[in-house]
């Protein structure tokens, strides 16, 4: 195989040479940074042309490089052969009960800076609203009462039988999808899931079909001027990808956020996190790699580490809903990367509120949220960044951390609204005691 050293800035968009039902299995990809010759595409047997912008271009060979291809190594713009790795989503378990108050411990968590945790969650009153995530995973269930009216199918790489299919056979999709923007279990109520199926039922997928997915995501993109903030949720991962890691950060070039898990050690052993600078897209310069913590604030045992982990959110016993209006606990950092999608859906927000949407680029977005994390206060994250996700509402951390109230509180009610609150709080402790 050849490899390149060539490293160059890419954008999205989706070549018209595509068959989008075409869910083969890519074993290679040859990638480029100009367009190939059409001529010599079409000299090959199963092989399809997906471009990204003039700058990138991945031809998907079906078949093993058991021979030479003159006609694309020898293009100017050829860089390298990949191979078109598996994917994998990183849940590490799941159950049908759980306690329901409150449903999601995380999101306490990401709105104190300390603990113990209180019984809050606040959130602006714009709680993700105008903000489009795409959750590209096993599919989405839709109808899913904690999201329903709020997610939609966008597009399927994966075929049920002799047709393509959205539905989440698996539920783990719907899980990340309630995390993100759940009505009752989520950070970003408001915000809009739109559901890119990319892995098999059974969580696995290749590389090939996330870049079809992506593809999908920008096309909308494009189709809607750019007029919608975008965050793409990411919670799979493979080997270090350079094909996969150039497309994201060509995502984000076009104007779409990335939040990527950091991948599961799987290691039983404490402090014998991986690094996730060996995983896709987890390493990814532009993308926000997320690695998962307990309520106690300790690294979880599964949870990926290194410089490459910018962030850590909550990752053991989620609550959170599955497929078919069952309740699930969710642990992995599968489940700590849309507590950030979360996140930045809420600060994309805002600045919709404000109308400078326009001005943002999701690099502000990353900042933001590297900046105004609770620094220092994780053990056992090695040499990662010891940063916890705090979702900044202008609400004083003080308040959140002693908060009992049982139901999620907006920062936008009337000050006089919280004297009566905090009135009522210490009228039931007088009469409790």
């Amino acid at each position: 195989m050849i490899y390149s050293s060539i490293d160059r800035e890419l954008i999205l968009a989706t070549a018209d040479t595509i068959n989008d039902t075409d869910t083969t299995f890519h074993q290679h990809i040859a990638i480029f940074n100009s367009r190939p010759d059409d001529n010599c595409i079409a000299t090959l047997n199963n092989g399809s042309l997906l471009t990204l912008d003039e700058e990138t271009h991945f031809v998907m060979l079906s078949k093993k490089i058991e021979q030479k291809y003159p006609c694309l190594e020898n293009d100017p713009g050829f860089m390298a052969y990949e191979l078109d790795d598996p994917v994998y989503f990183l849940a590490q378990n799941s159950s049908n009960e759980m306690e329901l108050n409150p449903p999601n411990w995380g999101l306490t968590r990401i709105s104190q800076r300390e603990l113990p945790l209180g019984k809050a969650y606040f959130y602006p009153a714009s709680a993700g609203r105008g903000v489009h995530i795409y959750i590209l995973d096993t599919g989405v269930d839709i109808e899913q009462p904690d999201i329903a009216g709020r997610a939609e199918h966008g597009i399927s790489k994966i075929k049920d039988g002799n047709k393509t299919s959205s539905m989440d056979y698996h539920g783990h999709g719907t899980m990340v999808s309630c995390i993100a923007a759940g009505t009752q279990y989520g950070v970003a109520k408001k915000s809009l899931i739109i559901s890119v199926k990319v892995l098999e039922d059974d969580g696995e997928g290749y590389v090939s079909n996330i870049l079809f997915g992506m593809s999908y995501a920008v096309e909308r993109m494009k189709a809607e001027n750019n007029s919608i903030p975008t965050v793409i949720n990411m919670s799979f991962a493979t080997g270090q990808s350079s094909s996969l890691n150039r497309a994201v950060d060509a995502l984000t070039k076009k104007g779409a956020l990335t939040v990527s898990a950091a991948g599961n050690s799987n290691h039983k052993h404490e402090n014998m996190g991986r690094n996730a600078c060996s995983y896709s897209p987890a390493s990814a310069h532009n993308t926000i790699t997320v690695g998962a913590v307990d309520s106690s604030d300790k690294l979880a045992l599964f949870s990926n580490t290194g410089k490459c982990t910018d962030i850590y959110a909550p990752g053991v016993n989620i609550g959170t809903m599955s497929t078919n209006g069952k309740s699930a606990l969710a642990s992995g950092t599968s489940f700590s990367a849309p507590f950030v999608s979360g996140a930045a859906a809420l600060l994309y927000s805002q600045a919709v509120a404000k109308g400078i949407f326009k001005t943002v680029h999701p690099r502000d977005i990353k900042k933001d949220i590297l900046t105004t994390s609770t620094l220092d206060i994780l053990q056992g994250v090695h040499e990662s960044n010891n940063r916890l996700l705090y979702s900044d509402t202008g609400i004083p951390s003080e308040i959140a951390s002693k908060s009992q109230a049982t139901t999620e509180i907006m920062t936008t009610i009337p000050f006089i609204f919280y004297i009566y609150y905090w009135l009522l709080i210490i009228l039931l402790c007088i009469l409790t005691f």
